[in-house]
């Protein structure tokens, strides 16, 4: 069975571009093979044309999304989502929008909008980033009745500490799941937010904040300078994480 297209755009290593009117090439064939299995679109062209503009509206209206262009980061977050996963609507935002570090490590308006304010080279914003997501989620009220049961913010650690006294952790994943990713000297070196399970690749898929935006082995290009961390799409294999519930 070939995957919906909303999960191709969820593992895609790189932020779709704006479209406009006229626009046309792979991406907006994509939008249309999304439209067309949510069955409001008949056939691709390849081009953003008349009949791809009037189904996208619908679909904008139909999710209350208000944006300037014609399909940009809000539209583009959305289109990657089943209506059922509304959870994920806001990392995927921020993922889309860009967010990243500014002129140095842990720092720059982006990570402390995730912290609270924090900065600096001692706050890793990872676990900040994906607690944020799923408290934006639980105020927005995107899902009726929705709780949030982890309360810790900032440490991968303190979180899996949390989620075993409150027998949160479990053995399948589900869209805005923890994933907490083992190593270190703490034992759980990073947080993430799950996507989906790839089964067949046997892909833990993730959208993760504090990491370096491409997997370029920087190792190899020791004289380059490195971009600075931000949030991406990632995906782990099996038995380097595990998944913690997060709410009800």
């Amino acid at each position: 069975m070939t995957a919906p297209s909303r999960l191709v755009l969820r593992e895609i290593h790189s932020r779709p571009p704006e479209i406009k009117l006229g626009t046309s090439g792979w991406w907006v064939r994509l939008i249309q093979q999304i439209l067309i299995e949510r069955g409001m679109l008949i056939h691709k062209t390849g081009f953003m044309d008349d009949s791809t503009l009037t189904a996208l509206g619908k679909f904008r209206a139909a999710r209350g999304i208000r944006e300037g262009s014609v399909c940009g980061p809000v539209t583009w977050a959305h289109l990657a989502i089943d209506d059922e996963e509304m959870i994920l609507y806001v990392p995927l935002r921020e993922a889309f929008l860009g967010a990243t570090e500014i002129e140095k490590n842990n720092w720059g308006p982006w990570v402390r909008k995730y912290t609270g304010g924090l900065e600096g080279e001692r706050w890793a914003w990872c676990a900040a980033f994906a607690t944020w997501c799923l408290r934006q989620f639980e105020r927005d009220s995107k899902r009726p009745g929705y709780k949030l049961l982890i309360k810790e913010r900032y440490s991968s650690s303190r979180i899996f500490k949390e989620a075993d006294n409150k027998h949160l952790l479990r053995s399948d994943p589900h869209p805005g799941d923890l994933a907490l990713i083992k190593g270190g000297p703490t034992k759980y070196r990073h947080t993430a937010l799950v996507s989906h399970y790839d089964a067949k690749g046997k892909l833990l898929w993730v959208i993760e904040g504090n990491v370096r935006a491409n997997r370029i082995p920087w190792k190899w290009f020791p004289n380059m300078k490195r971009p600075l961390d931000g949030v991406r799409i990632g995906c782990y294999k099996p038995g380097s994480y595990v998944i913690v519930g997060t709410g009800v």
